[in-house]
């Protein structure tokens, strides 16, 4: 299971920003239950293909990984897509919201870590979500740019943790990290091009936004820099 695992680094180098369908079965009201009570099957609940193109290349890649595991369970395990925006009364049905959800059909206990790892993606993508839905309103936001690619980018996440872990009570910032691989439009549109970028937002409620750069203020990227950055912008207001 290490090698599945393992399969997130290959994934975010090599996706070429399209949904492969291929490999996964796709899932509709017809078949749903014949499928789910018969086999042993991740089912990616999606609402919106476009923009959670790269965690169903993820799935792709994993699933054409355990096809070829030596251990024959994995290579037994299954993978779905489940289009909830065409079928919304069928994922209300089994209490589904409206946001990307896995579910795992069968012996669960087989595949522990892969069960853990897919949650913790789907966490980030719905944290993704919400900052994309937040970045226009009022707030103050730190956000981490980054990509699977850079080295620089996994040595910053270490410290990332303890930056949030340090804020996780203050209620005047909100710290969000976002995946350039997954979320390629929304990095152009903010004009980022090198990794990992720390910026700043303070949105005011006048719908007026001021922009801080990590890399302006001559501070190393570690907890302390970050932490320092961060509070010197907390209490921001616009005259």
């Amino acid at each position: 299971m290490f090698k599945i695992i393992c399969l997130l680094v290959i994934f975010l180098t090599t996706a070429h920003g399209r949904i492969i369908q291929n490999d996964l079965i796709i899932l509709t009201p017809e078949n749903f239950d014949q499928i789910t009570e018969s086999q042993n099957i991740f089912v990616t609940f999606i609402y919106d293909f476009e923009v959670h193109e790269k965690f169903i290349e993820l799935l792709e890649e994993i699933k054409k990984t355990a096809s070829e595991s030596d251990d024959v369970e994995s290579r037994m395990l299954k993978f779905g897509i489940f289009d909830c925006k065409k079928n919304i009364m069928k994922c209300k049905s089994i209490g589904l919201g409206h946001k990307i959800e896995v579910r795992f059909y069968g012996n669960q206990n087989k595949w522990p870590a892969l069960s853990e790892f897919l949650d913790q993606i789907v966490d980030e993508v719905l944290q993704e979500d919400e900052l994309i839905e937040s970045l226009d309103k009022p707030g103050r936001f730190l956000v981490l740019f980054k990509i699977a690619s850079c080295i620089y980018c996994k040595e910053t996440l270490k410290h990332w943790k303890e930056v949030k872990d340090y804020f996780r009570t203050n209620e005047y910032i909100k710290i969000y990290t976002l995946d350039c691989t997954r979320r390629r439009p929304i990095c152009r549109k903010f004009d980022v091009s090198k990794y990992p970028k720390i910026r700043f937002f303070y949105n005011s409620r006048q719908n007026r936004q001021q922009i801080f750069e990590f890399e302006d203020s001559g501070l190393d990227r570690t907890k302390e820099g970050i932490i320092k950055f961060t509070t010197e912008h907390l209490h921001l207001t616009f005259k």
